[in-house]
């Protein structure tokens, strides 16, 4: 008899979710999932047969009770990082942190706001396409939430650093010196919490913001590639941190699969393909959710016919059920990101997924969701 009222609540709530403007929506996700982190125990449970046949190793990040993540921009700060065990999340993005104009300007240990690290502002050119606008925070004080959560929780759910890279002369030393402030701060917190020195080190993900298709072009593909060379040529730069890269949507398949084969042989983590994108016709905009999922699949198409599954995939743009996610992991994914599901589906969205894309898996007929990782491609 409760089971239609139970369905009515359960339908009702991500719709009030979506009513609300973006921003308000992700801040009372966040919120809510929060709150419910005091209990954790009736959400999560340790061990179950769902979270043991989505189980996933990547590279990093390490072995993840399932492959739904939360993509860069939606826990920006680390200021809530809580909420994500209520929300179902096995891994997260924290960022994006912009590299500003001056690179000399970036601060060594990150103790100020504004001075070359800007931690989601939107430059004043992109204001008119940006759904999400918030305030900035310190470095110091990212790492320092950041580290006290993976100490808290053991690295149960892995965190990674997103830094967004700007195309002009010098950000192959910005990226170096962000990297060696995040390993001072790191040791430094983690000597404060536990008396001695952290040997994990935080996986980072160097992108290039979000390109208009009709911007992309093998010049800036041309320029990443030689960020990516510059720092793979002297290990110190990287500092042993894991690297991934994130590709979005934009250039054509000749320059996108240049770039794939390039950070293959770089010796890259992995790349996290495929996300929202800025758009100009018929008028700017940001496309994501399910409007993106044909173009990122493609993506992943695109870079499977170059490295054949030797190079790790996280699927993101275009994921809001579970069977979007499982189009993804069938062409070469490891896992998938979401963030657009959270506004339309409500805080509990991950789990919905992660609940269909078991039923998916089980539809295919595999008993473990490695069996279906680029299962796209199989004669």
């Amino acid at each position: 008899m409760n089971d239609p009222v139970k369905l009515q609540w359960s339908s009702a709530g991500p719709a009030l979710f979506r009513l609300l403007p973006p921003e308000w929506s992700r801040q009372a996700s966040l919120s809510a999932m929060v709150a419910a982190s005091g209990f954790a125990d009736s959400f999560e449970s340790p061990v179950s047969l769902l979270d043991h046949a989505l189980s996933v190793d990547l590279p990093g990040f390490g072995k993840l009770a399932h492959p739904v993540g939360l993509g860069a921009g939606f826990e920006r700060d680390g200021a809530r990082l809580r909420a994500l065990g209520p929300m179902g999340l096995s891994f997260a993005e924290v960022g994006s942190i912009q590299l500003s104009d001056d690179c000399c300007g970036i601060p060594a240990i990150g103790d100020r706001t504004g001075r070359g690290i800007v931690l989601g502002r939107i430059p004043a050119g992109k204001a008119d396409l940006a759904s999400w606008p918030c305030g900035g925070a310190t470095l110091d004080q990212v790492i320092g939430r950041v580290t006290a959560f993976s100490g808290a929780f053991s690295g149960s759910r892995p965190l990674a650093i997103n830094i967004e890279v700007p195309l002009h002369e010098g950000p192959v030393r910005a990226v170096a010196r962000v990297l060696a402030a995040f390993q001072r701060l790191i040791q430094r917190r983690s000597s404060e919490l536990s008396g001695q020195t952290s040997r994990r080190r935080l996986p980072v993900v160097l992108s290039w913001g979000l390109p208009r298709a009709d911007q992309a072009s093998a010049v800036q593909a041309a320029m990443i590639l030689a960020v990516l060379e510059a720092l793979a040529s002297e290990a110190a730069l990287l500092q042993g941190f894991p690297v991934w890269v994130k590709l979005a949507p934009g250039c054509g398949l000749h320059v996108f699969q240049n770039m794939v084969e390039t950070i293959a042989e770089l010796g890259y983590q992995g790349i996290i393909v495929g996300s929202s994108r800025n758009v100009s016709w018929p008028e700017p905009a940001v496309v994501s959710g399910s409007q993106a999922l044909s173009a990122t699949n493609q993506l992943l198409e695109w870079a499977w016919a170059v490295h054949k599954g030797a190079l790790p995939m996280i699927g993101s743009g275009g994921v809001t059920s579970g069977e979007e996610a499982f189009q993804k992991i069938l062409r070469g994914a490891t896992a998938v990101e979401i963030m657009t599901a959270l506004w339309l589906r409500g805080p509990t969205a991950a789990k919905s997924i992660r609940t269909e894309l078991h039923a998916e898996m089980r539809r295919f007929g595999a008993t473990h969701i490695s069996e279906c990782v680029g299962a796209f491609y199989s004669p």
